[in-house]
């Protein structure tokens, strides 16, 4: 990271590793080690909703950190289990206000369609992505593994083809 400060125009670094906050031990180290450089440039990164603490996130300010990338999936918990997330709504929202205290940006990424999705778990869905939680969201459709076929219960087959509205 010296060395691309060193370079003199580089304003913002983004880590694309989807574990950057993972292992705890790992990026406290290089968060302080960012901090006692005082780096030039600003950074983002995705993060996993579960593995932020106050703590965590206060340093992640101090380091320059300016926008997280969340993949919170689904404002449903049914959902989030279907898809064993391994995550509750609740941390989700915690993990959100305490970007939010410490002004970091904060993007929700949402899926819809996922199998087991009803009108009331998508209008969950639609309500934590719209309520300005996170301070934006993105919306995709989910794709089985390759070999893979869902197989979606009568009530929801064909729910949400591409031009219905829910």
């Amino acid at each position: 990271m010296k060395k691309i400060d060193d370079l003199g125009f580089v304003k913002h670094v983004r880590f694309t590793d989807d574990n950057f906050t993972a292992n705890k031990t790992r990026i406290k180290a290089v968060l302080e080690m960012m901090i006692k450089e005082k780096f030039g440039f600003t950074w983002s990164s995705f993060a996993r909703a579960s593995a932020l603490t106050p703590d965590l996130v206060e340093l992640m300010k101090r380091s320059g950190c300016e926008f997280v990338d969340l993949g919170l999936e689904s404002g449903s918990q049914t959902i989030l289990d279907n898809m064993d997330k391994r995550l509750k709504k609740e941390q989700s929202l915690a993990a959100i206000r305490m970007l939010n205290d410490y002004g970091i940006i904060s993007r929700g990424s949402f899926i819809i369609g996922y199998p087991g999705e009803t009108s009331d778990t998508f209008s969950e869905t639609t309500r934590m992505a719209t309520s300005k939680c996170p301070t934006c969201g993105r919306v995709k459709m989910p794709h089985p593994p390759m070999g893979v076929q869902w197989k979606y219960p009568p009530e929801v087959r064909g729910r949400f083809s591409a031009t219905e509205r829910v």
